[in-house]
């Protein structure tokens, strides 16, 4: 395995069995574009390097260390019998707020040839940022935003990498009835359509009878998303059940808060009411509009599952009447991004999270899918989209990426924004709804997430954020960068969005 190894600055050396740790700490390394050693199918190496030329730091976990032990030599106090290493792992070089016992330590050792260092972590450092920030990158003295790695990770086959993303996608558990679901549906509905892969139809049917059998009694108040694939199935399926249950979905949807006037802007917190309270509040008090997600999770399923329940019309009436307040509610006459939600708006905050724009993007690209060709105000939905996207392609980086908050560039790169306005740059230039040079930006958007992308997923995004008043909050939570996140399904199964809409170009 090690001669298909293409050495880098850092070269990692997979135990056995990788813990999750070490997973996240890739992303975390990933993401900073620092110079990996990896090998087809992004494995990585699991012996120490024949040869230390160009390696600046080698990383080696505390527990695999008997294995590998022998073909380590010439590190400077390197060696079994290490008082201070083997014998007290919570000493000095412990993290700073970890309990003892918790195999949190690191130390490093320099190889007599002056420029290569050995450092050997226990699983749980490998969990602080701390801890990666200084010693690894520092000592090692590695590249960031290698020119190097990120050619090498651009040269990997989009086959390749759609085949890794898909298995992340298929092997998901997130079964809730919820966005997750509704992303996996999404993912592998269009890895079928795209590729003909009859694996992705079967995962699909099989993954959306289970979260079928999670659906909630009642989904007045609920994620509408997981609709959008059960009325994709019927269309390519045919099956009366799916029908049904779309039918009996949308039964009294009109009633819901989501479309109705909003004033107060509750938002997330609506969900957090009693239901005698939500039933005192909604009389007075909608949501239409008030938020950045309800385009996902509210008007595009309605409008998805409109036609299959001869309810086309009324509901294109209803869901163009609710873009056009969202516009009005969110848009910022300044910038021309959305803010996140009515509080933020009134709140006057100068920093836009990517959760305004993305979601009502992202979710206004797919509602002009089914949105009828002949409605009177499909022209005036459709300026908006090209507004929408006009307005955010300023901000975009010059390697293709967005940033957490949209507009203050000196925040993470963020890279389900990135996935949300690559798809909606390539779905719209390959309907024909906008230029020809949203298919460049939106090739750049891909080339962003491929580069960053590894072990089919993907680093750094902000997922769970409530509308919030402050803007302090999104900076606090600005993104996942070093977390279970790294190998969850749900930032893979967004990264497919784009790249499926780049294979449907290319093939």
């Amino acid at each position: 395995m090690s001669s298909k190894i293409v050495a880098g600055e850092l070269w990692i050396i997979a135990p056995p069995q990788i813990p999750q740790q070490l997973r996240a700490a890739v992303g975390y390394l990933v993401h900073a574009g620092v110079d990996l050693a990896f090998g087809p199918d992004d494995v990585l190496p699991t012996q120490p390097p024949e040869t230390l030329d160009g390696i600046k730091m080698i990383l080696a976990v505390y527990d695999d260390i008997e294995r590998i032990q022998k073909k380590l030599k010439g590190f400077r106090g390197f060696h079994l019998e290490a008082p201070d290493f083997y014998s007290h792992p919570d000493g000095p070089h412990s993290g700073p707020d970890t309990e003892r016992g918790s195999n949190s330590f690191v130390m490093t050792f320099l190889h007599d040839n002056e420029r290569t260092w050995l450092a050997v972590y226990g699983a749980a450092a490998l969990g602080s940022h701390k801890l990666l920030e200084s010693p690894l990158l520092l000592t090692g003295d590695l590249t960031l935003a290698s020119p190097r790695m990120r050619e090498r990770m651009l040269a990997r086959s989009d086959g390749k990498i759609r085949e890794l993303f898909m298995e992340t996608v298929r092997s998901s558990h997130r079964t809730e009835w919820s966005d997750i679901s509704f992303n996996m549906g999404k993912a592998m509905l269009d890895d079928y359509e795209a590729t003909g892969d009859r694996a992705s139809l079967d995962g699909a049917i099989q993954f959306t009878d289970r979260v079928l059998a999670r659906q909630p009694r009642s989904l007045r108040e609920h994620h509408l998303g997981p609709l959008v694939t059960v009325a994709r199935l019927h269309d390519i399926m045919r099956d009366a059940k799916y029908r049904d249950i779309v039918r009996l979905a949308l039964k009294d949807v009109t009633d819901w808060s989501p479309f109705r006037m909003s004033r107060a802007g509750y938002c997330h917190a609506y969900r957090a009411m009693s239901p005698e309270t939500q039933a005192a509040v909604s009389a007075r008090e909608g949501e239409m509009g008030s938020y950045g997600e309800l385009m996902v999770r509210t008007y595009l399923p309605v409008m998805a599952s409109a036609k299959l329940a001869n309810r086309e019309s009324e509901m294109a009436d209803l869901i163009a009447h609710c873009i056009i307040e969202q516009r009005k509610n969110l848009r910022d006459p300044g910038t021309g991004l959305y803010w996140h939600g009515i509080p933020s708006r009134r709140e006057g905050q100068q920093g836009f999270i990517g959760h305004g724009h993305g979601w009502s993007t992202f979710g206004l690209s797919q509602i002009l899918d089914f949105f009828p060709s002949h409605h009177p105000e499909r022209t005036r939905i459709l300026d908006i989209h090209r507004e929408q996207v006009e307005d955010v392609a300023r901000f975009q980086d010059d390697d293709g990426s967005f940033h957490t908050m949209i507009n203050w560039p000196w925040t993470h790169v963020n890279l389900h924004y990135t996935a949300w306005f690559g798809y909606a740059f390539l779905h719209g230039a390959r309907m024909g709804w906008l230029d020809g040079s949203y298919r460049e930006r939106g090739l750049a958007a891909w080339h962003a997430l491929k580069s960053r992308t590894f072990w089919g997923n993907v680093a750094a995004a902000v997922g769970g954020n409530p509308v919030s008043r402050q803007v302090t909050f999104y900076l606090e939570h600005n993104c996942q960068l070093h977390d279970e996140r790294f190998s969850g399904s749900g930032c893979a199964a967004q990264a497919t969005f784009t790249l499926h809409e780049v294979l449907r170009l290319t093939s």
